[in-house]
């Protein structure tokens, strides 16, 4: 009998998902949340996103999540996937800095992305990027 790779468990239990895969599952999602401070309150809101360089890319417009990202806030981006009949899921928690994209280069390579904003055109205008500094991942199986 040959035994399967060792799973690694935080201590509740959860299965503890690798880096790698953390990237593979953000892959795999358009939509995700940005949780930031604004006036002093916790905001958290959808976006839809893409991935480039290991950074999360998203377009917005002025707002909330723009200043945070001109102000180089600290947020948190979220997704996950569950089965509420199965009971089982998966969660990956990216920390990281906000900053608003101004690089003129990048910003062209970011429109001939696939990331394509839901809101209605014209309120998505300028582009943030995460820069993770913690990427970690839990699984109840």
């Amino acid at each position: 009998m040959i035994a399967g790779p060792s799973v690694t468990r935080d201590r509740h239990g959860l299965e503890i998902i690798s880096v790698e895969e953390c990237w593979r599952l953000l892959a795999s999602s358009p939509v995700g949340r940005i949780g930031f401070t604004t006036a002093g309150q916790v905001q958290v809101l959808p976006v839809t996103y893409g991935l480039q360089d290991r950074s999360i890319v998203f377009r917005t417009g002025p707002g909330q999540k723009l200043g945070a990202a001109v102000m180089h806030q600290p947020v948190a981006f979220e997704i996950d996937a569950w089965s509420a009949t199965d009971r089982n899921g998966w969660s990956v928690l990216v920390m990281g800095v906000a900053e608003e994209v101004t690089d003129p280069a990048r910003t062209e390579l970011l429109e001939q992305s696939d990331i394509i904003p839901w809101a209605p055109a014209g309120h998505s205008d300028q582009w943030v990027r995460i820069m993770p500094e913690e990427v970690t991942g839990r699984r109840l199986r």
